[in-house]
């Protein structure tokens, strides 16, 4: 399931795609030179007058419910092609052999295989994320903060998305289409897995959560199935859908 973490290029919280939705993002990605030109044969529109959206944005959105209308930067929205966490500044390194953070500047030290280890720890794979129907921002901060400790706010502006630290967590909570509620931790021991994370919130707030069913979920040849979880009972659906009043 797509992590929200830092994008240095976009310089945002972005929606980063996991290893089994990016091998149904790849191919989307490479098609869209075929779209673009399907539209101009199609309306005899010249190549500035195309719509930005692409089969590959529309993947994208369904996804992770983020809007993206540039497909070029759907490349660079990839967890895998990141490195481990800034110890500055919690950011997700450009690549796992940056020589420094992009986002402040401090610059990687690895004098020792420990210094490795405590780095890999970072990594974006060692974390859990879901997102929430049902339940605002403040109350999936509120139940996250119970459960792991005082989270210290990194940013301070009224909008999305939104990134708080503790003693041993790296959290951040965003606004996704459809009133969900977009919400990673990383580095927390508090939960294993992701469906262990979304049973969590869905027991404490009350709400519908989808989440990343790991081992749980079922082999299905046209992609992956999510783990949906609302009142103590659980079912595999395909993707989140696009709006809780839709659901």
């Amino acid at each position: 399931m797509a992590k929200n973490l830092h994008c240095w290029r976009c310089k945002t919280l972005i929606p980063m795609l996991d290893e089994r939705e990016w091998a149904l993002m790849s191919p989307a990605l490479s098609k869209t030179i075929e779209d673009i030109q399907a539209y101009r044969r199609k309306t005899g529109a010249s190549l500035s007058e195309c719509p930005p959206q692409t089969s590959a944005c529309h993947l994208y959105a369904r996804l992770t419910g983020f809007v993206e209308t540039n497909p070029n930067a759907i490349w660079h929205h990839r967890a895998a092609d990141c490195g481990p966490f800034c110890r500055h500044c919690r950011r997700p390194l450009r690549t796992a052999r940056a020589s420094f953070c992009a986002g402040c500047g401090t610059p990687v030290e690895r004098e020792s295989a420990e210094d490795e280890a405590a780095s890999a720890s970072w990594s974006v794979e060692h974390g859990v994320d879901a997102r929430v129907f049902g339940a605002s921002h403040h109350q999936v901060l509120a139940a996250v903060s119970q459960a792991i400790g005082p989270l210290i706010a990194q940013t301070h502006d009224a909008g999305d998305p939104h990134t708080y630290l503790c003693a041993d967590a790296h959290v951040s909570v965003v606004t996704l289409e459809g009133a969900q509620i977009g919400v990673s931790v990383y580095r927390s021991g508090r939960w294993a897995r992701s469906a262990d994370f979304g049973r969590f919130l869905a027991q404490t707030l009350a709400c519908r959560v989808y989440c990343d069913g790991g081992d749980e979920a079922p082999t299905v040849s046209d992609g992956y199935k999510l783990l949906e979880i609302e009142g103590g009972q659980e079912r595999w659906v395909m993707q989140v859908p696009k709006s809780e009043a839709q659901a």
